[in-house]
């Protein structure tokens, strides 16, 4: 996300944007080449809400879980103590509970750190993209701005010229008419050149800042392929593991019991 955010804001830095006034234009109805990445981070982003939620409730869930499994040792060991017939098979039980207890204990720490801290990973991307996609729509409002209010200028400008120079307020400090349309012209001249050179400005830097949105993007989707693909799997054999071991201990207890 840093990198996106680097790139941006080189973009507005080269093009030397000035501030400026123009109309509040809705940017949510604008149509923008990155209209259905912004409706597709909107919809990442719900779903990364709803997967955290259920992640906190598991996590939640499985940690009571496990501190409720290391209860019971010490109380069969209490037990075992007052049962001297039984005191091999509940000492093995509650080892065996402590060992399935330890190893959720584990899977628990295991998925908030790969599984949980993903989430807040993707999270704050999205958050990030989005921001610079907000401010992307008002670097072309600012584009549209210039491009627009030129051409106005410019129809000014013609009509201005083909008037007859007439009498304005300016013709009792001495100025004729015609003094009046020619400086009127020339004002209206320097007005176009500047705001054109503000709107080539900022048609550069929409230019970088699209292309650094549209690169990262892309580097992002391709690497987040990836990225789940070895989450899921790292998930699936962590679950693996433990339910392995589980079994094993399990089974360990049954053999013993079976025994005696």
């Amino acid at each position: 996300s840093s990198g996106i955010n680097a790139e941006y804001g080189e973009a507005k830095k080269a093009a030397g944007l000035k501030k400026f006034t123009m109309p509040q234009i809705p940017i949510v109805n604008m149509e923008t080449p990155f209209k259905d990445t912004s409706e597709y981070l909107d919809s990442f982003g719900k779903l990364l809400s709803s997967l955290s939620a259920e992640s906190t409730k598991l996590h939640k869930e499985q940690t009571e879980l496990s501190n409720s499994l290391m209860t019971l040792p010490p109380s069969l060991m209490l037990w075992a103590n007052s049962e001297e017939s039984l005191e091999p098979v509940l000492s093995k039980f509650g080892a065996g509970v402590g060992r399935v207890s330890e190893a959720m204990e584990g899977l628990v720490s295991l998925k908030e750190e790969m599984f949980t801290e993903s989430i807040k990973e993707y999270q704050r991307y999205v958050t990030t993209v989005k921001n610079v996609l907000r401010n992307r729509d008002h670097m072309q409002v600012a584009k549209d701005f210039f491009t627009t209010t030129v051409l106005s200028k410019q129809r000014d400008l013609e009509r201005l010229e083909a008037s007859e120079p007439g009498k304005s307020f300016a013709t009792f400090f001495g100025k004729s008419p015609a003094q009046v349309k020619s400086e009127k012209i020339s004002r209206l001249q320097q007005e176009i050149t500047t705001l054109s050179n503000e709107g080539e400005q900022a048609g550069d830097a929409l230019v970088v800042a699209s292309a650094a949105v549209r690169s990262d993007i892309e580097r992002w989707n391709i690497n987040k392929e990836k990225d789940c693909r070895a989450l899921f799997s790292s998930l699936s054999a962590a679950h693996t593991d433990y339910y392995t071991n589980s079994i094993a201990v399990w089974q360990e207890l049954v053999d013993f019991i079976d025994k005696e």
